[in-house]
């Protein structure tokens, strides 16, 4: 969210459309925009994407535009690369120099429209709907590789059965994640199964495997039925997390150096990693007490220590180590709010405790929080609630956890 530097300073952030300066607790200015749909922020500078289809770069310490491009439409996609930004519009991909504004058009389609963006270094892999995946040169403008289709796994099925249950999807879809081995992970989900590719920069494929996700049960041994019992919950530095999307089912972690595999035989909810990239502890639900989430030792699955909390289910839970220890929170649907723990991470106890309330305002035809993300820095912690198309942010004072700021506007677009 917000870059440290060698000072041990941290660049500002945005809340809402004002700026934020973690390092001083004040506010520096306002970002002034219309109608924004995509913000990126990296170290001084904020790429802002809005819906009359300009693209502006505006500086995190006062709020000044440093230049600003029309767009050939409606902007769908953004992805941050080395030197440059990249936007795409339904079937167009443009890279932008991130500090002039320098544009070049890499891609324009006539017979897709584009799914997914991921940026390492100079290359940018685009996923297409009709799930080609193209490696793009950000610099040349070339296409380096591209990755054909996979075939389907559904051909000795009816054409009207699809997979059910909770969290299935219409198969086919592909999700680009860049990993920080300066390679690619393509995860294309299919009828059966997940696709796991890790390619590098020049389409070269690193590693492959495959993750199966739904089973096939029979009702009244008649009618076949495919049950989709796992789904890609989260990525970390070195990991990709897949957990059961219900009761009774094992999650598995995917190793992103080389697709290896650990089986664990409960769910987990969130993987927590220390600044090296290390898995030090796993979030787990509680089979036996819906109430409570337990801190598992990473090698043996065994519960360290549990943390009740006074509502259940809980839908989506997460987790950062940081400067300030252990920090957990917890979204609930029905109750519209996010619970954030403050947690001695030897013993389990809890330092504070505060509830986030979700602004009704914010709730139109989806309920449901995409994910909720947290970061800490040495003087804050950041919670950000993602509802698509809109997030909400939290400023967090780390020794008491209330809220730093309330009264400001924390209506923000989505983010990377």
């Amino acid at each position: 969210m917000a870059a440290e530097t060698s000072a041990g300073q941290a660049e500002p952030i945005l809340v809402g459309h004002d700026i934020f300066d973690l390092t001083t607790s004040t506010w520096r200015g306002s970002l002034k925009v219309y109608r924004p749909i995509w913000v990126h922020a990296e170290g001084p500078l904020a790429w802002v994407a809005s819906e009359d289809g300009e693209l502006r770069a505006l500086s995190l310490h006062d709020g000044a535009e440093r230049w600003r491009r029309d767009l050939p439409a409606e902007p769908t996609l953004l992805a941050l690369g080395h030197d440059e930004i990249a936007v795409a519009t339904r079937d167009e991909v443009w890279a932008f120099d991130r500090y002039t504004g320098a544009a070049r058009e890499l891609l324009w389609l006539e017979d897709a429209e584009v799914e997914h963006l991921a940026a390492v270094g100079q290359h940018l892999a685009v996923a297409l709907t009709d799930n080609r995946v193209l490696i793009l040169n950000v610099t040349t403008g070339e296409t380096v590789a591209t990755l054909l289709p996979q075939p389907t796994d559904r051909s000795d099925l009816p054409p009207n059965q699809r997979p059910i249950g909770p969290g299935a999807v219409h198969p086919h879809t592909t999700t680009l994640l860049p990993t920080r081995r300066m390679t690619f992970c393509v995860v294309t989900e299919l009828d059966r199964h997940y696709d796991l590719r890790c390619i590098d920069p020049w389409g070269g494929l690193v590693w492959r495997e495959r993750v199966e996700h739904t089973a096939e049960s029979w009702v009244d041994g008649v009618a076949r039925v495919l049950d989709k019992r796992i789904a890609l919950r989260g990525m970390g530095q070195r990991w990709l997390l897949f957990a059961p999307c219900g009761p009774g089912e094992e999650s598995i972690l995917v190793r992103l150096a080389n697709g290896g595999r650990t089986t664990l035989p409960f769910e987990v909810t969130a993987v927590v990693e220390d600044d090296d990239g290390q898995v030090c502890g796993l979030l787990a639900v509680d089979a036996e007490e819906p109430e409570q989430l337990a801190w598992c030792d990473p090698d043996t699955g065994a519960a360290r220590w549990t943390l009740h909390f006074d509502f259940a289910p809980c839908d989506q839970a997460t987790a950062t180590r940081g400067p300030h220890g252990l920090v957990i929170a917890l979204y609930h649907t029905f109750q519209r709010e996010v619970v954030v723990f403050a947690v001695d991470e030897a013993t389990g106890q809890t330092r504070w405790r505060e509830r986030l309330e979700i602004p009704a305002s914010s709730y139109r035809l989806r309920h449901e929080f995409n994910r909720v993300t947290l970061a800490q820095h040495r003087s804050a912690i950041v919670v950000r609630m993602l509802q698509e198309p809109r997030a909400f942010l939290r400023v967090l004072d780390p020794e008491t956890g209330r809220c730093a700021f309330p009264a400001r506007a924390e209506l923000l677009p989505p983010t990377s």
